[in-house]
């Protein structure tokens, strides 16, 4: 993504926070170790075993409690719930086939997942392909299973699995077949290159924008 990218700063912050928190909860155990790392981080002039671990900041990530009560925290739960049964229904297939020729990763799998009403409505505005380091992700309604099956413009989708096992309702059944989208040389995920400036270049519409552009 590029530097001014929403996501790449989310990513930066996210990663700081991680930062300082493991530096402080290793702190006691790798004395040295910690603290170079924590001045590389801030500044030759900041000791990390000189700051006020106890003193609340701007960063204070919530106790669970916390951020259990925050607004829309259950509805995230639920959908990194239906990541977790796609995801692991796709290792469980990789540990059936992993001495044959089928060998693949997530990033090389488009997935279609058929929920119920309730999920679908979680899943609305919500990038589940980003999410789940899938080629694609489509979410549908359960009752459009058996045309999507009789759709021959998307074949050879092969089902994965069916839950009914998640929690609060949310119900999934899952079909996926590996992609024969192109792989980009750079992100290495696997995205359309239709444009004749990208097949020459080997690399995808978005690390274009942010190389060239």
């Amino acid at each position: 993504d590029g530097k001014n990218s929403p996501k790449r700063q989310a990513r930066l912050a996210v990663q700081a926070l991680i930062f300082n928190y493991l530096c402080r909860w290793l702190a006691p155990v790798l004395v040295f170790t910690t603290d170079e790392a924590w001045k590389l981080r801030h500044g030759q002039d900041h000791d990390l075993h000189c700051h006020d671990f106890a003193k609340r900041h701007k960063y204070q990530l919530p106790s669970i409690e916390e951020y259990r009560a925050k607004e829309g925290a259950k509805e995230l739960r639920e959908i990194f719930a239906i990541r977790k049964e796609v995801t692991t229904a796709l290792e469980k297939k990789r540990e059936i086939i992993l001495n044959s020729k089928e060998k693949f990763t997530n990033s090389q799998v488009e997935i279609v997942c058929f929920v119920n009403e309730k999920a679908n409505q979680l899943l609305k505005g919500i990038d589940m392909k980003e999410l789940a380091m899938t080629a694609s992700f489509e979410v549908k309604l359960e009752r459009d299973i058996e045309e999507h099956m009789e759709n021959q413009s998307v074949p050879n989708f092969m089902y994965l699995e069916k839950s009914i096992n998640i929690p609060h309702g949310v119900t999934t059944e899952t079909h996926y077949r590996l992609t024969e989208l192109p792989k980009c040389s750079r992100c290495w995920r696997y995205e359309p290159q239709d444009e004749p400036h990208l097949k020459d270049l080997g690399i995808c519409e978005r690390c274009y924008e942010v190389c060239y552009d």
